[in-house]
Parts: C-alpha cells; sequence; structure tokens
C-alpha cells in the first residue's frame, strides 16, 4: 500500500512541474498570440485546434500502447516534446512559428497522456480510483496554479513573453528528472483482468465509453473554453496585462482544489457526480456572457469546477466503464471526442465575440447542457 501512494505522488511531481511549464505558457498563450496578429477566432481555433490534434492521437497511441504493453516508452517521449516545446517559444517571433509550437507542445502531451492514465489506473488495484484520479490532480493542478503565478510575476517585472518561455525551462527539465525517478520506482505489474480478454466483453465496454465521452462532450461545449475567457479578459480593458494569467490561475487553482472532493465524491457516488458538469459549465458560460469584471471573474470560478470535473470524476468513470484490457484504447476515445468539442467550443465562441453575438452564446451553452445532461443520465440508468 505504501508503495503505490508513494508511486501516486512521484507521479504527482511529475504533472505538478509539468503543469507550471505548459500551464505557465498556457495562461498567456491568448494574449502572446493576439500581439502576433491572432484574432478571437484565430485564438479559439489554434488553441482549440491544437487540444483536438493533441486529443486525436491519444486514441491511436493508446491502442497501440495496450497491444505493445510499452506504456513507459509513450510516457517519455509524450514528456519530453510536451515539455520541450514551451521554451522554445522563446525563439518564437512570427505567428506561424509559435502557432506550430503550440501544436507541438499539444501533440506531446497527446501522446503520452493515455498511458499515464493506464498507469495510474494500475494504482486502483490498492487505492480507490476515484482518489487516484483526485490526489493526482491536485498536485497536478497546484504545478497548474503556480504557472500561471510565475507568469503573471515575470511579466508584471519585466513585461515581456519571450523571457518567460526562457524561464519554464527550469520546470520543464525538473519534470524530465521526476519522471526518470518515477519510471526506475514503477516496479508492480500491470493488471489485466481475465474476464475482460474476450474481444467481445472489450468491445462493449467501449461502446459505453464512446458514448459517455459524447455526454461529456456537450457538457464541454456548454463552457466557454478558457482560452477565449482569457482573450477577451486582455481586450476588454477591465484588467492589466500582467493580471491576465491571473485569472487562468483561479481556473486552475478551484480545478486543484476541487479535484480531491470530486474523487472522494466519484468513490461514494458513481457516475452521477458527471452531471455536475453540464450545469457548472451553463452557469459559467452565463457569466461571462454578462461581461463585467466580476462576472468574468466568477465565470472563471465556475469554469475551474467544470474543468475539475473532466480531470477527475470523468476520467474514473471512463477507467472504469472500459475495463483492464481496454483502457489506453478506452482513454484515447475520450480524449479523442473532448478534443472535438474543444475545437467546436473555442471556434464557435471566438466567432461570436468576434462577431459581436456573444449574447448567443448563452443559448449555445443551454442547448448543449441538456443534450449532456440526457446522455448522462442515460448511461447512468443503463
Amino acid at each position: 500500500m505504501r508503495k503505490y501512494y508513494l508511486l501516486l505522488v512521484l507521479f504527482g511531481v511529475v504533472s505538478l512541474f509539468a503543469d507550471v511549464t505548459y500551464e505557465g505558457a498556457r495562461g498567456v498563450l491568448p494574449p502572446f498570440l493576439g500581439t502576433l496578429g491572432a484574432s478571437a477566432t484565430i485564438v479559439g481555433l489554434v488553441l482549440g485546434g491544437s487540444e483536438l490534434l493533441g486529443y486525436i492521437i491519444r486514441y491511436p497511441m493508446g491502442n497501440l500502447a495496450d497491444k505493445t504493453r510499452s506504456y513507459w516508452s509513450f510516457v517519455g517521449v509524450g514528456y519530453f516534446i510536451n515539455l520541450v516545446s514551451v521554451p522554445l517559444l522563446a525563439l518564437a517571433n512570427r505567428l506561424d512559428l509559435a502557432v506550430a509550437l503550440v501544436f507541438f507542445e499539444r501533440i506531446g502531451k497527446g501522446i503520452r497522456s493515455p498511458s499515464r492514465e493506464v498507469l495510474l489506473t494500475n494504482l486502483s488495484t490498492k487505492i480507490p480510483i476515484g482518489r487516484v484520479f483526485g490526489i493526482h490532480e491536485m498536485l497536478d493542478q497546484i504545478g497548474a496554479i503556480t504557472g500561471p503565478l510565475l507568469a503573471a510575476i515575470v511579466l508584471y517585472l519585466k513585461g515581456e513573453y519571450h523571457f518567460l518561455f526562457l524561464i519554464l525551462a527550469i520546470p520543464a527539465f525538473t519534470s524530465l528528472a521526476f519522471l526518470l525517478i518515477t519510471f526506475l520506482n514503477y516496479d508492480i505489474p500491470l493488471v489485466r483482468d481475465k474476464e475482460e480478454k474476450r474481444s467481445e466483453g472489450v468491445s462493449r465496454s467501449l461502446s459505453k465509453v464512446l458514448l459517455f465521452s459524447i455526454g461529456v462532450a456537450f457538457g464541454v461545449l456548454a463552457l466557454v473554453p478558457y482560452s477565449i475567457i482569457l482573450y477577451v479578459s486582455d481586450k476588454s480593458g477591465f484588467y492589466r496585462v500582467w493580471f491576465v494569467p491571473m485569472i487562468y490561475l483561479i481556473i486552475m487553482g478551484v480545478d486543484g482544489f476541487v479535484s480531491p472532493f470530486l474523487g472522494e465524491l466519484y468513490s461514494r457516488f458513481g457516475l452521477r457526480i458527471n452531471l455536475l458538469l453540464p450545469l457548472t459549465s451553463f452557469i459559467s458560460t452565463f457569466l461571462f456572457v454578462m461581461q463585467t469584471p466580476d462576472s468574468i471573474l466568477a465565470s472563471a470560478f465556475l469554469a475551474g469546477i467544470s474543468i475539475g470535473i473532466t480531470e477527475t470524476t470523468t476520467k474514473s468513470a471512463v477507467g472504469e466503464l472500459s475495463g483492464s484490457v481496454g483502457r489506453g484504447t478506452g482513454f484515447g476515445i475520450y480524449y479523442t471526442t473532448i478534443g472535438i468539442a474543444n475545437i467546436l467550443a473555442g471556434t464557435f465562441y471566438g466567432f461570436l465575440y468576434d462577431t459581436g453575438l456573444l449574447n448567443f452564446s448563452t443559448l449555445l451553452s443551454i442547448s448543449t447542457a441538456i443534450i449532456s445532461s440526457l446522455v448522462l443520465l442515460f448511461i447512468k440508468s443503463s
């Protein structure tokens, strides 16, 4: 038992420093891309599109990892690409170069995520699965808080995006060092459930994962993405430039704070807890559309809860629904579906802002929230 908790903490520390790196960058990417000539629609398309690509490759990466059982190889390569891309943004002085590196960063995350989730899910033989993802997400989000805070401090003192990206090389290589330590200590066997070796059983499990993922995707569509929240926060004139990453800090901070509680709630109540996603997503969007300094901050707060749900309780559900044999594939299906939702959300909400039709965001949000609730209710009852 002690060994399992040690490995869980080590995985959390790897994620902590990784999040300092790329969440520190992502907290300033919308305004940074804006300085290179990007509109809100372009920002939503680029950040949503990079998320989509990062998510789409998770399916083949997860499937290949299941077939080869070489989970650590995918984790190592993915983390390297994911983390090295961020400091290289210090060299980007054109929009196309910056966009390329944004995509590479997400590709790296896409390569390593399904395999890392399998390694984490494997710890659930000794630790409740909700607790595994809750504790991991809490440690992960400590880094996600620290990254935007570091970005705000650097911008306040230096006021230069490229210098910030260079500074983020320090946590990037720290994360890679801890990843090596985790690998050297991960000596527990991978569980393989004999009952689910039959392809028919796995197929049924993955069909449930797909339907569940669609329900979650509509919940994601009900939420104005963080990229648009940050872009609009910068353009609104409500806040100073250094305060924009602080809004991202609020989102990540709330995510980190609620995640362990959500994990425990999942362990107690199961699938039904995911019905919170469409509710919090809609309220967040409704507050964002009000377009006041206070409502934007409140929207960011609710967005943090929504993200916490998609990073904790929905992952726990995927881990259980997919079964031990098909988990890499199951997480790949989940991430691909969520990736499609992310690019659609970023593009739609960005376009509505650029064209002065932001009030229609509420209609889009309530419609998708209702669909999400119905699908998740069906999954719970089936």
